[in-house]
């Protein structure tokens, strides 16, 4: 049997960690944070008296308001359709090369930038586009260079003929890349129908690298005889997911690459359930045509509803996608991830939608002249009884500047993210009165030239540190023009950019507006840094940052079970119990142990610790006796490496169905002993479940809703005196 506890045994660590350690306002860093002591020393060299001078991009005026109005005495000029201004330019280059680094001639090299790729996006269709930026081929020496804005992130795709695409993504101007072509892994398999063996034709087969940008995916579809091939060029986590036409989505599978390069995964699919029902408009009761109904917030798999509003969705159901919504021109879309009880496999779910709202208005450069094609997105988020409320609507100004967004949710305030080449990108929060307004209409939003930050990661000996995330917090300063006072929405997604250091530790940020920003870095075992005060002024290129990673205090050990055997995929964190001196509590810090076991947390304040671990990717050998977490207090910065060893536990196994006998996937099952919640684990698609806990001890289970909604945090069934190693199952009352 399948270990289930994956997903909510990290939900438990995570608000574990955040409880314990007392950072929980990571989840909330809306707003600049006052200054506190940390790890990272930032210097700054070569400053030029002109990068010191006062910013005057625009002729005087003062960068806090929100519109320029023309000299006075002097004619407005007549609207015209305003070109970027030239940025700074610099080189990128490269090299392509074989798997045995001999140089591939007349390669076919790519750059394509998305939309918005440095914030959280939502808006699931910007997120896949691609804009074509330049293309040539590789030379005799297999080498390529372009000539591009500096600060400006875009993707390098490699292809030839008889080997596998090539993909950096975020690459930069001053960069010197090497993308390597080889043949690839090959991975092939049969989809088929769980129920009868019958092949699917038609699915839809995707394999990426677990953790990494969507852009490293490769798709196909699945022939007549249900039988998929496709090569992949990465080895590394290498997951496979398949969506069905018809029949419910496999969810994600890990592969086992053989050292042949070839890798055969059949997938057999269930059925899953049907969910059918009726859209209406919730003020008139009339049919709603035309709503697209989908599953998951990203909308998966959809139906359309016909002219009675009616809609009929199968395979629905997969592990870890609980959530269907609804969306209509001119109304608010809804969702839900409180589901009725399936009935034959059929769910009952009807939707009642309310009208929406729109904001219009225009986008202008410094001369009031109109910005075409600008990304002018509203974005919403708020925690509404229990659950989040997101909504993110987005549209594209015409070649007069303008734009208009409509079906904004009724009942969520909005921030515009406004983006345009070649400009500061800005954020403007909506007035209060939007929620009152059917039609906003706003003033102008003036795109002022944009400012470069740059700089490089280094280790106390002065070498570049990769692979370092940075995250950018901040907003123009004239984000709040349009309210009265600041509110801050969109949080999370408009105001925070992240990137990370490359194979010299060098980082960039481009396309900001003037304003107030905060810099930190967060790197695997190293607590979060001290947030760096930044001011921005328009058109500023600095890149001079060099942010220098202390070593401080740090704590070594391996991890290994009771025979002395290492264990990788266990994830240690440290949690403070004593700080020398006036040093604050650090925050989240971990680091996963690598395949000797052995791990380090460094940058720590000097002090003891409390160590906790926990094997969230170390499979046990043993069938039910898994690997339990285990402690060691008292550990000091500098001291001699721990050894911490896990113990061996036993499972709680089991299914969860409903009143009628139907498996209910999804569902939490936690552990409670001595009052305490100890274990999590949620049912698979056959509504069944594994929890991990000591030998030898007594539990009381309780059933819970999926944890994406409102119905995690009602009890359906509770369970008491359930002991270690016991297999039952869990029917529902309702």
């Amino acid at each position: 049997m399948a270990n289930t506890r994956g997903p909510l045994f990290v939900l438990a660590l995570v608000g574990a960690i955040l409880l314990g350690t007392g950072i929980a306002y990571w989840l909330e860093r809306g707003q600049p944070r006052e200054r506190r002591d940390g790890s990272a020393e930032v210097r700054e060299q070569h400053e030029t008296p002109a990068q010191r001078a006062p910013a005057r991009a625009n002729g005087g005026q003062d960068e806090h308001a929100g519109r320029m109005a023309a000299p006075e005495g002097e004619p407005r000029r007549p609207p015209e359709i305003a070109v970027a201004p030239a940025l700074p330019r610099g080189e990128l280059l490269g090299r392509v090369v074989d798997q045995n680094g001999r140089p591939l001639a007349g390669a076919r090299v790519a750059l394509v930038r998305g939309e918005a790729r440095e914030f959280t996006v939502l808006d699931h269709e910007a997120s896949r586009i691609e804009i074509p930026v330049a293309e040539t081929l590789s030379d005799g020496s297999g080498a390529f260079r372009f000539e591009l804005a500096r600060g400006a992130p875009v993707d390098v795709h490699a292809s030839l003929d008889g080997f596998c695409d090539a993909l950096q993504p975020d690459a930069y101007a001053g960069q010197e890349l090497v993308l390597v072509l080889d043949p690839g892994v090959l991975v092939f398999g049969t989809i088929t129908r769980a129920r009868d063996g019958t092949p699917v034709e038609g699915a839809q087969v995707r394999v990426f690298p677990l953790g990494s940008p969507a852009t490293f995916a490769c798709a196909t579809t699945s022939q007549p005889d249900g039988s998929y091939r496709l090569r992949i060029a990465f080895r590394a986590d290498a997951t496979l997911e398949v969506v069905p036409p018809v029949e419910q989505a496999s969810g994600w599978i890990e592969l086992e690459l053989g050292s042949d390069d070839r890798c055969q995964r059949d997938v057999a699919v269930a059925d899953g359930l049907v969910v059918e029902g009726r859209v209406t408009d919730a003020l008139t009761g009339l049919p709603i045509a035309g709503a697209t109904v989908g599953e998951g917030w990203w909308f998966r798999r959809t139906a359309t509803t016909d002219a009675r509003g009616d809609y009929r969705l199968p395979g629905c159901g997969t592990p870890g996608v609980g959530e269907l919504g609804v969306r209509a021109r001119g109304y608010t879309s809804a969702s839900t991830t409180r589901l009725p009880a399936a009935a034959d496999g059929l769910v009952r779910l009807d939707f009642a939608l309310q009208l929406a709202r729109s904001v219009r208005g225009r986008v202008v450069d410094e001369s009031g002249a109109p910005i075409e094609d600008a990304y002018v997105a509203a974005v919403g988020s708020a925690w509404m009884e229990g659950a989040q409320r997101s909504d993110w609507q987005s549209t594209r100004t015409g070649a007069d500047g303008r734009y208009r967004i409509a079906d904004l949710a009724h009942d969520l305030g909005h921030a515009l993210l406004v983006i345009r080449q070649g400009y500061g990108t800005q954020v403007h929060d909506l007035p209060e009165r939007e929620l009152e307004t059917r039609e906003l209409e706003l003033e102008d939003i003036v795109l002022r030239r944009p400012a470069l930050l740059a700089g490089r990661v280094e280790d106390p000996e002065g070498h570049g540190l990769a692979g370092v995330e940075l995250e950018l917090l901040g907003w123009n300063h004239d984000r709040y023009r349009f309210t009265k006072e600041p509110t801050a929405r969109g949080r999370r997604y408009v105001d925070r950019r992240e990137a990370r250091s490359d194979a010299r530790g060098r980082f960039w940020f481009g396309s900001l507006a003037a304003g107030r920003y905060q810099l930190v870095t967060r790197v695997a075992g190293r607590p979060e840094s001290t947030p760096l005060e930044l001011e921005i002024r328009t058109g500023e290129q600095r890149e001079d940052l060099v942010l220098e990673l202390d070593a401080r205090g740090t704590i070594r050990g391996r991890v290994l079970d009771e025979h002395g055997n290492p264990l990788a995929g266990v994830y240690v964190s440290a949690q403070g119990t004593h700080q020398d001196g006036d040093a604050l509590p650090v925050g989240h810090v971990h680091v996963r142990s690598g395949d000797d076991g052995g791990f380090e947390l460094a940058g720590l304040p000097e002090g003891e610790y409390l160590l906790r671990a926990y094997p969230l990717e170390t499979p046990s050998s043993a069938a039910g006796e898994p690997w339990l977490p285990a402690t060691v207090e008292r550990v000091a910065t500098g001291s001699q490496a721990v050894r911490i060893e896990l113990p061996r536990g036993a499972s709680i196994r089991g299914r969860v169905l409903d009143a009628h006998g139907t498996p209910l996937a999804g569902y939490v099952v936690a552990g409670a002993k001595s009052g305490a919640t100890g274990e999590f684990a949620q049912t698979d698609a056959q509504g069944r479940f594994s929890l991990s806990v000591p030998r030898d001890s007594t539990w009381t289970l309780e059933v819970r809703g999926p944890p994406q909604g409102q119905d995690f945090q009602t009890v359906f069934l509770k369970r008491e005196s359930v002991a270690a190693g016991t297999e039952l199952e869990l029917r529902l009352e309702r």
